[in-house]
């Protein structure tokens, strides 16, 4: 029986080739073998390996940044619990299926030798500061101290999903503790 792929399934183990083996690794043939088809599916999903590529980056801006500002967003109001969802959602096991933990770090790495990979991160970057830091705003932050509270949040999560990696953290309950620990020194009516 053949196995009948989608381009999901391709841009998931584009990213476990990634996370496993560096940009280098994103190859057709690599990732045929891994998924155990032929080359053929490849082309039938995509034109050619920049297209892939370029399908695999726009999926990790949708799927890893603005699909999860707009759940978050719809689901809650009070930016204190956005904030708790937001870091209940990315502290979740959603990058499993696109290498695990390091999922981010190797994009992140891919970006030193590519710079449409860069551009995208940096993007993603600001995007998701920026998110960040208004959510901290709503909950009573003056604007510096939402802006140094998103840095601390993201960078924070950067390092613990290594440091989880290596089992020297605990991301899922780590950062929390961190948010809890940053929304307990917001004084009332910082903002003001």
């Amino acid at each position: 029986m053949t196995k009948t792929l989608s381009q999901l399934d391709w841009i998931q183990a584009g990213f476990r080739a990634l996370t496993s083996g560096g940009h280098t690794a994103i190859k057709a043939e690599v990732i045929a073998r891994e998924l155990k088809v032929s080359k053929g599916s490849f082309y039938w999903h995509f034109d050619n390996l920049p297209t892939f590529k370029n399908a695999m980056l726009e999926h990790w801006v949708v799927a890893g940044t603005e699909s999860i500002m707009i759940e978050i967003t719809e689901h809650e109001t009070d930016p204190r619990e956005q904030l708790r969802l937001l870091i209940h959602t990315i502290t979740a096991d959603i990058n499993a299926p696109y290498g695990g933990l390091l999922a981010e770090a190797a994009i992140r790495d891919w970006a030193r030798f590519d710079s449409d990979v860069s551009q995208s991160v940096s993007r993603v970057d600001q995007s998701r500061l920026k998110y960040l830091a208004t959510l901290f705003r709503r909950t009573g932050g003056s604007a510096n101290t939402s802006r140094q509270f998103a840095i601390l949040i993201y960078g924070a999560l950067i390092g613990l999903e290594y440091l989880s990696h290596e089992k020297l953290a605990k991301l899922k309950s780590d950062l929390p503790a961190l948010l809890d620990l940053l929304l307990k020194s917001l004084k009332p009516g910082e903002n003001k």
